[in-house]
């Protein structure tokens, strides 16, 4: 039992504490609470001593806190726990923290717990954390998985292709075989590229810098289009903001305009000022255009296998960065208009 001079001390502190010993049974039983535990939990000192929690609470709350307390008894290690308590007086969410006191041969002969109140903020703000850290952890999963697919996928797509062309059709159905393998292992490859989009959109960091516009999409065209194929009108002016972000979404939304046109198509790039400390840029194409473009940057659209995961990438990084990103068809002619704006602006070179 504790002294006098110790009651005291504890009856003085704002803050839940109590503390637990082994009884005869080798159960950990209450010998001490202070004052401030007992008024919040609306019990007095004559209803826990000498008590296990599942005699003192109701159902699941003093179960899970007697075995919580076992447990520090036979580990001996420090831990915490969470809890409903719901009683007469008092309903409220408790952390609880459990500190072992060890004899000289290291066994635990007393545990000193001491509880708060978590508020509704505190927890959704952990439960948002901890949302934030797994959905992180899944993505990097993703990632490394793609990648790892990504390989042995461009060698099946490349047999299939070689298979192709060198198949001599003898009209037993088998050269439409090999062209659902190749439209199979085509669909598949361009998956995985789109997972890994989507991968980098997420995961990139914040980079504010000074860059053209002009040069940064005369970048991403060689690469898309090294057959010159397609032609592009882009203005020329300097930008300061997320250049890594600018270039991202750029790539994406060029891409898509050319793999989902098979013709030749016309892009035109031009930058705006939207509203103050933002910078908008519009990217409009001459193709097909889309039946309802004002969908396809919602993240609970539904989406064809080939529709781009690095577009839901994208629209994430925006918002993450209090960016915008819009479609629409154009005023004239057909084709489509998306324009994404960011934080940043159009430097002024008169």
């Amino acid at each position: 039992m504790m002294d006098n001079d110790q009651k005291t001390l504890i009856d003085n502190v704002s803050v839940a504490i109590f503390v637990l010993e082994r009884n005869t049974e080798n159960q950990p039983v209450y010998i001490a609470l202070n004052e401030y535990a007992c008024r919040k939990a609306g019990l007095s000192l004559s209803d826990v001593l000498g008590k296990t929690a599942k005699e003192i609470y109701p159902g699941r709350f003093g179960q899970l806190a007697y075995e919580n307390h076992c447990a520090c008894l036979l580990s001996g290690q420090a831990t915490t726990y969470d809890l409903k308590l719901s009683l007469s007086a008092y309903n409220a969410h408790i952390k609880t923290n459990l500190s072992p006191i060890k004899d000289k041969n290291g066994q635990v002969i007393r545990i000193v717990g001491t509880s708060t109140t978590a508020n509704a903020e505190n927890i959704i703000r952990e439960a948002h954390e901890k949302s934030i850290l797994q959905n992180s952890e899944i993505e990097k999963l993703v990632h490394l998985s793609a990648h790892d697919l990504r390989s042995p996928m461009r060698n099946v797509k490349q047999l299939t292709e070689i298979l192709a062309d060198n198949f001599v059709d003898l009209g037993d159905g088998k050269l439409k075989l090999v062209e659902m393998l190749k439209k199979v292992s085509d669909s598949t490859f361009a998956l995985i590229d789109n997972i890994l989009d989507y991968a980098r959109a997420t995961g990139s960091t914040e980079s504010i810098e000074d860059f053209e516009l002009a040069p940064l999409c005369r970048e991403i065209l060689s690469m898309l289009d090294p057959s010159n194929m397609h032609t592009a009108n882009i203005e020329n002016v300097s930008i300061t903001g997320d250049k890594m972000a600018t270039q991202i979404t750029l790539r994406n939304l060029i891409d898509n305009a050319f793999k989902h046109n098979h013709d030749p198509v016309e892009i035109s790039i031009k930058a705006s000022k939207p509203k103050p400390g933002y910078f908008q840029i519009a990217v409009a194409d001459s193709g097909i255009g889309s039946k309802n473009p004002q969908k396809l940057f919602e993240q609970n659209a539904p989406q064809k296998i080939d529709d781009g995961h690095g577009l839901r990438g994208v629209t994430r990084m925006l918002n993450k960065r209090s960016g915008e990103i819009s479609a629409a068809t154009p005023k004239e002619g057909h084709g489509m208009v998306v324009q994404f704006s960011l934080p940043g602006k159009i430097i002024d070179k008169s």
